[in-house]
This record gives structure tokens, sequence and C-alpha cells, in this order.
């Protein structure tokens, strides 16, 4: 059997899980990170998050549903020697 659901709402809950632990957990250990941060570098990194992790979440789960576990599985373990 193979997962058949939507991988927006996938990864939008896995997005949003991990957010929810990760604010807390820096608020925590860096509590003056807030008022230190700069706007600027700031925006760029959501930006960036947005770009980097949804984006390429999105497409790797539909990749999953197209072409399978076994062959993604090759695709990634393949990865750090074709980069």
């Amino acid at each position: 059997k193979h997962w058949s659901g939507s991988a927006f709402a996938l990864n939008m809950f896995k997005c949003t899980m991990a957010s929810a632990m990760f604010l807390p957990a820096v608020l925590a250990l860096y509590p003056r990170a807030l008022s230190a941060a700069d706007v600027r570098a700031t925006a760029a990194l959501c930006v960036s998050s947005f770009l980097g992790i949804v984006v390429g979440d999105i497409t790797w789960i539909l990749s999953l549903q197209q072409i399978g576990a076994r062959r993604i599985v090759l695709v990634d373990v393949l990865k750090p020697f074709l980069a």
C-alpha cells in the first residue's frame, strides 16, 4: 500500500507542527532572539525557508506518489554524489 492523500495537506501539517515546536524552543533558548533580529535578514530567511522547505517537500511528496518509494530512495541515495 502507498499513501495517496494530498501532498499539500501533508506538507502543511508537517510544517505547522514543526513551526509550533520550533518557535517555543528558540524563544526558550534565546530569549532576546526576536528583539535582536534584523527585519530584512528575517524576511530573507522566511522567503528562503518557504522556497527550500515547502516547495521542495511538496515536490518530493508528489514524486513519491508518482514514481513510488523505491525510486525515490534510489534518487535520495544518489543525491550527494550528483551534487
